[in-house]
């Protein structure tokens, strides 16, 4: 599972922008170089978490790149990042 501490360290260790989006509902939340999450106007009402637990794929962009990764391919990437950094992501130490 995803936890919006673990994507805002992430976004903040590897200076990327991460955008969380729900394509079913069109929902779309993203992180920046400095943690902070931002939600359009019309998802104001939603928690930031809602969006990121419904979310379906995932896009990382920096220096003009977008890379698109699905649930699985950010969960691992963060996983194994914060693993080369000696830490363990909140998810998987609530477990």
């Amino acid at each position: 599972m995803i936890r919006l501490n673990d994507i805002r360290r992430y976004a903040i260790d590897r200076r990327v922008e991460i955008t969380a989006i729900d394509s079913n509902s069109g929902r779309r939340c993203l992180i920046n170089v400095r943690g902070q999450a931002q939600v359009s106007d019309k998802d104001r009402a939603l928690r930031i978490e809602e969006i990121i637990e419904s979310a379906n794929s995932f896009e990382l962009s920096s220096a003009g790149r977008i890379q698109a990764l699905t649930r699985d391919e950010i969960e691992a990437a963060i996983t194994n990042h914060f693993k080369s950094r000696g830490f363990s992501t909140a998810s998987r130490e609530e477990d």
